[in-house]
């Protein structure tokens, strides 16, 4: 889980409460650096944006290798999933062969002697369709999951630039603070650490329709 880092707020009276280098009630001196979080460029705000530079480094970097491998894995899975489907699919639909001596022996009508050849009308087994939709639905919480991935890396890939931002120190603050507060509203840590669950569900779900699967060739 991601620990908040938040600004502090400073109270209304700020401008009256001793600060750094002055006794209670006497006004900084000119060799006193201003510690107000209102001023351009002041203590307050370079010591925040050196922990939060830190801090957001870090926390980028383990995402974006984190989402790296897991879309590397989800691109593979699905087109493993696909090659199985191209297979499975064919148990939903009637045989060429089958369809072809249906035509033939519609063409031939009332022609063909009693007792010849009736075919029935296809029907997919319950297996091919318990089969295809297992796998259909895992191929689409796979590609689902690599969806969310790719939206992810592309708002975390513009969440740190604020410090390349040519303003004052308190605009870069105030843009990370306000980046942070939206980062955590849209639950963007918890969608990143439930997209690896995502994938488990995907893989569980063709697991279960590929022993459905071998059961049908027995």
């Amino acid at each position: 889980m991601v620990e908040p880092f938040v600004v502090a707020t400073a109270s209304p009276n700020a401008a009256h409460e001793p600060q750094a280098g002055g006794k209670r009630g006497e006004p900084l001196s000119e060799k006193d650096e201003p510690l107000f979080e209102d001023m351009p460029e002041s203590t307050f705000w370079s010591d925040y944006l050196n922990l939060a530079e830190k801090r957001d480094r870090a926390l980028v970097q383990g995402w974006n290798k984190s989402m790296d491998t897991l879309l590397i894995s989800a691109s593979l899975f699905s087109a493993t999933v696909m090659g199985f489907l191209n297979v499975a699919f064919k148990g939903l639909s009637e045989d060429q062969a089958v369809t072809l001596l249906r035509q033939i022996s519609a063409g031939l009508g009332n022609a063909q002697p009693e007792g010849s050849l009736n075919l029935m009308p296809f029907k997919a087994s319950p297996s091919a369709v318990r089969v295809n939709s297992l796998w259909f639905a895992s191929l689409t919480i796979s590609l689902s999951s690599v969806v969310v991935i790719i939206l992810a890396k592309y708002w975390i890939d513009g969440y740190d630039d604020y410090q390349y931002n040519p303003t004052s120190s308190r605009d870069r603050g105030r843009i990370r603070q306000l980046r942070y507060t939206n980062l955590v509203q849209w639950r963007i840590p918890a969608i990143i650490e439930f997209t690896p669950t995502l994938l488990l569900i995907a893989l569980g779900l063709f697991f279960i329709g590929l022993i459905d699967f071998l059961c049908i060739g027995d």
